[in-house]
């Protein structure tokens, strides 16, 4: 996975976007959210526990369900711990999508793409 850089569409705006993972998500998982409405999100998905449980740095994982507008997008995942990016998955929006998370430690990110 990479993050090349891409213009906004005219009038488009980079905003928080706290629905993507409202659905449903792995227990102790927060999320922060950055997208293009309809054309690509980026969340950054970590370990809710950090700061102040001991249980912290132990795996999370499992499914996590979002909605997305209409359209066919690709899913990729990457480890900033490790460097390491997952191959692109396709998705298939105007309904939920589920992702199943590889168990991870810390955080992960998940970048969705719309493709044209």
């Amino acid at each position: 996975m990479h993050f090349p850089a891409r213009r906004l569409p005219p009038g488009g705006t980079t905003r928080s976007h706290t629905a993507l993972l409202t659905v449903a998500k792995p227990a102790h998982l927060v999320d922060a959210v950055l997208a293009i409405q309809g054309t690509e999100y980026i969340a950054y998905l970590a370990d809710g526990r950090e700061l102040s449980d001991a249980t912290a740095g132990q795996p999370i994982g499992g499914p996590v369900r979002f909605r997305l507008s209409a359209g066919t997008y690709k899913a990729c995942l990457y480890s900033p711990t490790e460097g390491l990016y997952s191959p692109g998955v396709g998705v298939q929006g105007d309904s939920d999508v589920t992702i199943e998370l590889p168990p991870f430690e810390y955080d992960v990110v998940l970048q969705v793409t719309r493709e044209h």
